[in-house]
């Protein structure tokens, strides 16, 4: 398993607005090999949510073609579920107000971890 850090520029919860404990969960988005905009053989190293987010929308198309009925409910629990849950660095958890809560998920660096996209289709 690799291990969970946080990209330094990662948005840390909670919401300003609402309070809730953003994001649900984290997905790789750091050191990621990716097509860049160069031409058929331009591959780069990226890294931010443009990253991460394409790891979450695969994971649920996988889902979706596991099951072609699934809920969003369903997704959601799945993903939360069976994420992965090492110990954070302190300074991933610095957002936490609360210090009982900074070796504890859900929590605002990680929420629920890092996706673990086999658990989540095991789980449906």
């Amino acid at each position: 398993m690799f291990p969970l850090i946080l990209y330094n520029s990662s948005s840390r919860g909670a919401a300003k607005n609402t309070g809730k404990t953003k994001p649900e969960v984290s997905a790789p988005g750091t050191d990621i090999y990716s097509a860049g905009s160069n031409g058929v053989e331009d591959y780069v190293t990226l890294d931010g949510t443009s990253m991460a987010a394409p790891h979450v929308t695969g994971a649920i198309a996988l889902m979706f073609q596991a099951d072609p009925d699934i809920t969003f409910e369903r997704i959601l629990s799945a993903l939360t579920g069976t994420a992965e849950r090492p110990k954070p660095s302190k300074s991933d958890l610095k957002c936490e107000r609360s210090k009982r809560r900074r070796n504890r998920y859900p929590n605002n660096a990680y929420e629920y971890g890092r996706i673990n996209v086999r658990r989540a289709i095991e789980a449906l």
